[in-house]
């Protein structure tokens, strides 16, 4: 407010669904492809919105942790930092696939 910078925080919130944990930050309007890294149905998956090749958006089912992270890493606009944290989440086992 009135200093002359960007606002860089992203937009995040979460929501716990009796056993289940949804974390979400990011903005994903105008996404075009959606990656599925874990299972869903096992309530344990990390799913990226991209624009343009870039993280726009993460949702985190019961990887509240990885929400966090990824939230820090857009805060400070380290793109290189967030690839690597996907690749991390995805290197679990019971990853998914990626779909456009």
């Amino acid at each position: 407010l009135g200093l002359g910078e960007p606002f860089r925080v992203p937009p995040f919130f979460w929501s716990a669904h009796y056993d289940v944990t949804l974390s979400y930050v990011g903005h994903a309007s105008g996404r075009d492809r959606v990656e599925i890294h874990g299972s869903l149905v096992g309530r344990d998956a990390a799913v990226v919105y991209r624009r343009n090749g870039r993280v726009a958006a993460l949702l985190t089912v019961g990887r509240g942790r990885g929400r966090l992270e990824a939230e820090a890493l857009m805060e400070r606009g380290d793109e290189a930092g967030l690839e690597v944290a996907i690749r991390r989440a995805s290197s679990r086992p019971g990853t998914g696939s990626a779909r456009g």
